[in-house]
């Protein structure tokens, strides 16, 4: 069993911050892979706001935060040498209308448009629900203090790394001390939290319900510890790392939290490069006691320090152990049930060993739930998945008991969960945001180890609490190392999930895009961003967050083929492809220098270039038509592709045919074609004969209905510009043999059968002459278009789709320079011929078209 980290004295830790000399060590090269966020402005780097509050009101009844003014100096002093302006915004205990007003001018600098990244700190007393106080007494929400910074109110910082480091306390001690008494009720009426804010680091002093410490004149060991490890591995180091190492030196008197929101790349600060040679010789005559940064002939070089154990080793589940790793699922959410069956069915292909979800869950049966979980034999890692309602971190039992996730943190520490110690433990979270009477509790008795300032060896009245707390004149608990844990949280605000929930969904597409080994943390960024794309034009909110604890950043999870895998692909009549799309981020090649208007070619310069409609069928309701689960993701990357072609795109998934033909007629009546040079239409689907498509509940789509919602007769905004239909179609192995030749051909086959004899051969021929007609006058009809089709066979349960792939390639590769004949050409030259077939169909289509990419900025 693992043992407690062993105490520090207060007094040894004064001594320690007071000899506190900040000497950051410089970069050499850019740090990161070529995915990480881009921080190599100036420099500055960035910006940075630092407010801080050291005297209140009288009337505010909060005592003086001595000690603070250290706290601004060490931080001003941190991120100047690490390369952000020297210049602070600096605020020092003002009203709260003085400090929303001093933010909000901070968001409006135009240094934010030429710098790469930001950082805020608020330095302050603390309560509960994340609030911090103003000079004046009154509360801000850090949860305002984001939505300031958010991509609409904060365009400049749109994309770009924003960290918000707020050091206060975040309430009492209660949430997680022992408690026997009962709890009062209270009203819950949470809206969420962070609503707009993106690519955001939340780093908190201490986590929820706890105190934060601070002395009188050295300042607070949060601090201490950041500008500690900053300055020592801010050259090499994630930030998610760095953060780690400062939780590592931290816990010993507090639990400091960090958490990430939509944030989808890794972040290195890149300290500042040092081109001069006198400044290199100040640093050096600085940091002479740091042998490793210079060399013998001065020059400036930096070896790598010795990383500091993340308590767990890289690992891939393995199928072949004694014991798999295990799973466990609680749903407390009626219309989540097909979700758990889903879940189940993807981590039986990770390779873990998953029970049946367990549902109606109380507070009593969730103690002895985790504790039989906690005590069976595990394998390298555990997944614990909890779709239930909740709110700001809280989950919330049937019988409405209010559990902070932070419970589960103690409950699966090395102390109380040893059969999982030093091993990987990631917990996913689905809260629909919930309204109604609660009771707060505790899942676990754990004692708090509170003791007197007197018995640490140091004096007493130097150190204090920066918060309200009725322990204040006492030490905050000495908690055991919470290591090696994973938190993705997702609250969901507009329903309980009714129809299920799109995480689920998200993390389906993204865990199951190959079968190769997947970096978790990369992972759940991109369940995130897929989980926003998801969303879109959805009524229901889903907010994701990511929180980690001394989780190894080389964790890897990978998809592993297995006979139960098979079992559950058959049950949920799935089709898998094979090979699966190895991941790529959309990078088009824009044209340098658009093709002229000839008159042998059609016009496409407007910006955006047109609009574009996406229509995707993954989920049928009929049961002779499989689901493909991986098509929403085809979707969601095309629409990324348009986008960056030049396209404004609007996606349509899994609807009937009713609701498809609403989509069709409105897509085709919209005004905004008028100002667009052309036009993208992709459809995706089960198909019959290369000419009708499946919709959802299992009616037909026919080619030639969606054709005339184009035509200039119907779409007069498009008349004269060129239109592109491409489609994929997954032909199923039972229709293939009944379902051979052109529609028109089928049906009169169809009606010859129920119609012999000479008596109707003069009906026969009205029946030929119809259809001739029709064709022709549709062929007239619909003009300037063009149409690809793909199409791929079913074999079992597999299908290939490369072809797709190789479209998308080719439209990132060559789209700038090549017509669009040319890139089928050279599509045609690519697809395998046993597994997909691709057609070309002309509609009056005379000039070559040219697609001249250029981002379209929604």
């Amino acid at each position: 069993m693992a043992s407690k980290t062993k105490r520090i004295k207060l007094k040894e830790l004064a001594k320690e911050m007071k000899s506190l000399n900040i000497c950051v060590k410089q970069v050499q090269d850019i740090q990161g892979p070529p995915e990480a966020y881009t921080n190599d402005s100036g420099p500055p780097r960035g910006a940075i706001f630092i407010a801080n509050y050291r005297e209140f009101s009288e009337e505010s009844e909060q005592e003086t935060r001595e000690g603070s003014e250290t706290d601004v100096q060490n931080l001003t002093n941190l991120f100047s040498q690490m390369g952000y302006d020297h210049k602070v915004d600096y605020i020092q205990d003002c009203t709260k209308t003085e400090t929303i007003a001093a933010l909000c001018s901070f968001r409006e600098q135009k240094i934010h448009e030429s710098v790469d990244s930001m950082v805020l700190v608020v330095m302050s007393h603390g309560c509960f629900n994340n609030t911090f106080i103003t000079w004046d007494g009154q509360t801000v929400t850090d949860k305002e203090v984001l939505e300031i910074f958010s991509n609409k109110n904060c365009p400049a910082l749109k994309g770009k790394p924003k960290i918000f480091l707020f050091q206060h306390c975040r309430g009492k001690i209660h949430p997680l001390d022992a408690h026997t008494d009962p709890k009062p009720t209270q009203r819950c009426n949470s809206r969420g939290k962070y609503k707009h804010a993106s690519d955001v680091v939340i780093l908190y002093s201490t986590s929820q319900g706890e105190s934060s410490l601070r002395h009188k004149s050295y300042g607070s060991p949060y601090i201490y510890q950041i500008c500690r490890v900053f300055m020592e591995n801010a050259w090499k180091s994630e930030i998610n790392l760095l953060m780690d190492e400062v939780y590592e030196r931290l816990s010993i008197n507090q639990r400091c939290t960090y958490l990430e929101r939509r944030k989808k790349k890794d972040f290195y600060f890149n300290p500042k490069h040092i081109d001069n040679i006198e400044e290199q010789e100040k640093v050096k005559t600085e940091c002479k006691s740091d042998t490793e940064l210079f060399s013998e002939n001065g020059k400036l070089e930096v070896k790598l320090n010795k990383d500091h154990g993340t308590g767990a080793s890289s690992c891939v589940p393995k199928n072949n152990d004694l014991t798999k790793p295990q799973v466990l699922m609680i749903n407390n959410l009626d219309g989540c049930g097909p979700d758990m069956e889903k879940l189940k069915y993807l981590f039986i292909s990770l390779g873990y060993d998953v029970t049946d979800p367990i549902s109606d869950v109380s507070y009593n049966a969730l103690k002895d739930i985790i504790k039989d979980f906690k005590e069976k034999s595990h394998g390298e890692s555990a997944f614990v998945v909890f779709y239930v309602d909740g709110f700001d971190d809280y989950i919330v039992t049937s019988d409405q008991y209010a559990i902070h996730l932070d419970d589960l943190q103690i409950e699966f520490n090395d102390i109380n969960c040893p059969n999982l110690s030093n091993k990987p433990k990631i917990f996913i979270t689905n809260l629909c945001l919930f309204e109604g009477d609660i009771t707060y509790e505790s899942i676990n008795k754990y004692e708090s180890h509170i003791g007197n300032l007197e018995d640490t060896n140091s004096d007493s009245e130097d150190w204090v609490l920066d918060g309200n707390t009725e322990n204040s004149d006492e030490y905050i608990q000495e908690f055991p190392a919470e290591r090696d844990m994973f938190f993705l949280n997702v609250e969901m605000e507009g329903s309980r999930c009714e129809s299920g929930s799109l995480l689920t969904e998200a993390l389906f597409q993204v865990l199951m895009q190959s079968n190769s080994p997947k970096q978790l943390i990369k992972i759940m960024r991109s369940v995130s961003e897929r989980l926003d794309e998801l969303q879109e034009g959805s009524e229901e909110d889903y907010l994701c967050e990511i929180q980690t604890i001394k989780f190894p950043p080389d964790f890897h999870i990978s998809p592993v083929i297995t006979k139960e895998y098979h079992m559950l692909s058959q049950k949920m009549n799935t089709i898998e492809r094979l090979p699966p799309y190895p991941w790529k981020a959309v990078k088009v090649k824009e044209s340098k220098k658009e093709q002229k208007y000839e008159e042998s070619c059609y016009r496409n310069k407007s910006l955006p270039r047109g609009l574009a409609l996406i229509i995707s069928f993954s989920v049928y309701d009929k049961d002779t038509l499989p689901n493909c689960p991986w098509r929403n993701d085809d979707a969601l990357l095309f629409k990324k592709l348009f986008n960056k072609l030049g396209y404004k795109v609007k996606l349509c998934s899994d609807t009937s045919l009713q609701d498809t033909q609403s989509h069709l007629d409105e897509f085709s009546r919209l005004n905004e074609h008028l100002k667009g040079d052309s036009c993208l239409i992709l459809i995706m689907g089960h198909g019959v004969d290369r000419n009708t498509f499946y919709t959802k509940e299992g009616n037909k789509l026919r080619l030639q209905d969606i054709y005339s919602k184009f035509t200039d007769y119907n779409c007069r905004a498009l008349k004269g510009k060129p239109k592109i239909f491409l489609q994929h179609m997954t032909r199923l192995d039972d229709f293939n043999s009944h379902h051979i030749g052109d529609s028109n051909e089928r049906e009169l086959d169809n009606f010859k059968s129920h119609h012999i004899g000479d008596s109707n051969e003069r009906e026969l021929d009205d029946f030929k002459s119809h259809h001739i007609e029709e064709s022709i006058e549709r062929e007239l009809d619909l003009r300037d278009a063009f149409s690809i089709q793909l199409s791929s066979t079913v074999t079992g349960n597999t299908v290939s789709t490369m072809g797709l792939w190789e479209l998308r390639i080719l439209l990132e590769e060559h789209a700038h320079n090549t017509h669009i004949e040319g890139l089928l050409s050279r599509l045609e030259m690519k697809i395998d011929t046993s597994k997909e077939h691709c057609d070309r169909e002309y509609f009056v289509f005379d000039k070559n078209f040219f697609i001249n990419p250029k981002e379209c900025l929604e």
